[in-house]
């Protein structure tokens, strides 16, 4: 509804003229002179201003003036409204100022408001400029001012002449006033009770007692306006509030007007509602407070949106997806904190940009064309981005992007919901790459189990043949070489088995650092003089875990074998345990901080070093980089199942002719823990045998000796 700027300096004509025009459904601003009115104006433009000729500071002819030769108010429909001149004179010089109307008070209600309707109706058909021009001549105005003074001073005087000069003529139009006022009150009270549904006019006695209320009251509380007629109280509810509306209306019974304050009021079915509320005393002659009048408007359903509103601006702010709202161009103009955490842009940084401060470079133009086409077309669009922090790392998204429409069904925006996918992305390869595992283990320990039966076969023949060819030397050394392949072939059978887990485990509480120490001594027969061993194990203080200790002594021989053969020159070899936190997990791939507590074993050579494609295969089983006949590739797919089987976590890293190192986080136990292990293993293990996974070359030479076992060597 069109808003009214009613300027006047009688606070009983400007509050007269809120009720009546609140009432038909217009917003309503209020000033008491020409300087205030300009000053709302310029902050809050209306649409229509009524303004009084006769005020203190500056009067209705200046605020004209003022008004029609301001840019930004001249075509702001000007009308007066008076009962200080009623010569013809004046409504010409107020329209030559360039007023739009001229009314003179008083005025019936309804003529009153369809007059400011016609004028609105009237100047929206207006073209810019069609306004009357104003003239220039500065003197002339000047002129004219002074004369409608001066015919005020006249006017004026002549009505005191006639007062005194004609008693019974003024009392006779006293008379006829108040038969006016007796009318006109009954048509500001059919307006009244016409208001909206959620308006209240209502007043009560300074006891708080309310003695009217329009009929609007049973549509906002639900009572009959006789049923209304008791003490305010009965209404409020228990809300705080409600201490703010108690002391609002005990200040108006003393006679000050109040600003508007919310009170919450009980209906008649219980329920509650909120009304915005603005309350008047009433004075007598004699200035005693005899009424209090107010205009009470039911606000709930507001405060309600409001709220809602809120609550959703909560969960938007709050919420671990990134939300980005843009213009219909695709200007960022919202972002929130989600959105700053998962790319490093500030709101500061981002708002007035695009989403191509994003771009990775890894889509083609095509990509974001397809893109582009199905959202500007009013389709939600979802999908997969590559997209690049401010750091410039790269990360996946899974994007929502949907069009904003206004109530014509234009699109006026886009907004994009979007989750951070590449924590998601890496947990789905190692669930694959454990799917393929587990395939390839089953797979594993059925061969081996056949391959054993064939073993077993072939080794207690060659003992037998051994026993009859004791005298023939020759036999005898292919008879040796026979055994000493097979137990060779045992140890890969071996391997196998432990790969498809068909191995059992021994898990106890030891102390990984003397576990470490005992593996390290192991490796001086492997290891050859060009390559030093240096070994960490951080200080003397026991680092316990729940492991097996002959599993835990492969992984760290296999890996070294591993090291030895990526340094043919020789080099550095380190071994190093330590306690880690929980905080450290999370920078593993495919891992995330759990609450735990881990154990650190790492393994780092000098070595050659990986290409990111080998070091992607590094742990599939039977790969190898390897000659023909120098591994099986089962050593680093055997050690990623002896530490998944632990609980634990692997990663590598690794460059070209920089090296490589193997990091193993194994769960360690606290001191409860290592207690309830030992009650239930009886000792403490920090021993173990030798380890049992094959990775070497076979033995076919005639007359070779196998190892018992020999450490894994896989891709380095």
């Amino acid at each position: 509804m069109p808003r009214i700027l009613a300027v006047d300096d009688n606070v009983q004509n400007r509050y007269m003229l809120e009720v009546l025009l609140k009432g038909q459904g217009h917003t309503v601003d209020t000033a008491v002179n020409g300087e205030e009115a300009l000053d709302i104006a310029r902050r809050n433009l209306p649409d229509l201003v009524l303004s009084d000729i006769l005020m203190p500071g500056m009067d209705g002819f200046a605020l004209c003036r003022e008004w029609k030769s301001d840019e930004k108010l001249c075509r702001v429909p000007f009308v007066f409204y008076t009962a200080t001149y009623t010569d013809p004179k004046d409504e010409r010089f107020a329209l030559s100022l360039g007023a739009d109307g001229f009314l003179v008070k008083p005025t019936e209600p309804e003529e009153l408001v369809g007059f400011l309707e016609g004028v609105l109706a009237k100047c929206e058909r207006l073209e810019p400029g069609s306004q009357p021009a104003l003239g220039d001549d500065d003197v002339a105005y000047l002129q004219q001012y002074n004369e409608a003074l001066v015919r005020k001073l006249e006017s004026r005087t002549l009505q005191l002449e006639q007062r005194n000069n004609a008693l019974d003529q003024q009392l006779a139009e006293l008379q006829r006033v108040h038969e006016a006022l007796r009318a006109s009150e009954k048509k500001y009270r059919r307006l009244v009770e016409s208001l909206e549904r959620d308006y209240i006019i209502y007043s009560h006695d300074t006891a708080g007692v309310f003695t009217y209320a329009s009929p609007s009251v049973v549509n906002v509380l639900g009572y009959t306006q006789e049923e209304f007629q008791t003490h305010y109280a009965r209404y409020l509810t228990d809300n705080p509030i409600n201490e703010e509306a108690r002391r609002c209306t005990g200040a108006a019974i003393g006679g000050e007007p109040q600003a508007p304050f919310v009170a919450e009021l009980r209906r008649r079915d219980g329920t509650v509602c909120q009304l915005e509320v603005v309350e008047r005393p009433v004075l007598d002659e004699g200035g005693s407070v005899v009424a209090v009048e107010g205009i009470a408007h039911d606000i709930t359903e507001r405060l309600r949106a409001e709220a809602e509103r809120t609550r959703l601006a909560t969960v938007v702010e709050q919420t671990g997806e990134g939300v980005v709202i843009t213009d219909a161009e695709g200007v960022i103009q919202y972002v929130n904190p989600s959105f700053e955490r998962t790319t490093g842009y500030t709101p500061e940084e981002a708002l007035g940009k695009t989403p191509r401060i994003l771009k990775s470079g890894q889509h083609d133009d095509e990509f974001y064309r397809k893109l582009w086409s199905t959202i500007t077309a009013g389709r939600i669009w979802t999908g997969r981005i590559v997209n690049k922090r401010k750091d410039g790392s790269l990360f996946t998204e899974l994007a929502t992007i949907s069009p904003i429409k206004d109530q014509q069904g234009a699109i006026v925006g886009h907004a994009a919901i979007k989750r951070d996918m590449t924590e998601q992305i890496l947990l789905e390869e190692e669930l694959q790459q454990a799917g393929k595992m587990e395939a390839v283990g089953e797979l594993a320990g059925g061969v081996a189990h056949d391959f054993n039966n064939c073993l077993t076969v072939i080794m207690a023949s060659a003992q037998m043949l051994r026993q009859k060819m004791a005298t023939d030397e020759r036999c005898h050394r292919s008879v040796e070489s026979i055994l000493d392949a097979s137990r060779q072939a045992a140890g890969v059978t071996k391997s196998l088995l432990t790969f498809s887990r068909r191995v059992p485990t021994e898990k106890r509480p030891l102390d990984l650092r003397e576990t470490v120490e005992e593996a390290a001594r192991m490796l001086g027969s492997l290891l050859p003089a060009t390559i030093e061993l240096v070994v960490d194990t951080a200080g003397d203080a026991p680092i316990r875990v729940d492991a097996d200790a002959t599993q835990i002594q492969q992984i760290i021989i296999n890996l070294a074998v591993n090291a030895r053969d990526a340094m043919p020159e020789g080099g550095i070899l380190r071994v190093s345990v330590a306690p880690s936190g929980d905080e450290q997990v999370g920078d593993m791939p495919g891992t995330s901080p759990s609450g735990e507590t881990y154990a650190r074993l790492a393994v780092s050579d000098a070595g050659t070093g990986m290409s990111e494609e080998v070091r992607a295969r590094a742990f599939d089983p039977f790969f190898t980089t390897k000659p023909r006949g120098k591994g099986t590739g089962l050593g680093l797919s055997i050690i990623h199942r002896i530490v998944t089987d632990h609980g634990g976590h692997i990663d590598v890293q690794s460059e070209e002719g920089k090296g490589t190192t193997f990091t193993i986080l194994i769960p360690q136990l606290d001191t409860e823990q290592t207690v309830a292990k030992m009650a239930g293993t009886g000792r403490i293990a920090g021993e173990g045998a030798r380890p049992a996974a094959e990775d070497g070359p076979p033995v076919c030479r005639p007359g070779a000796k196998s190892p018992e076992a020999q450490p894994t060597s896989t891709p380095s």
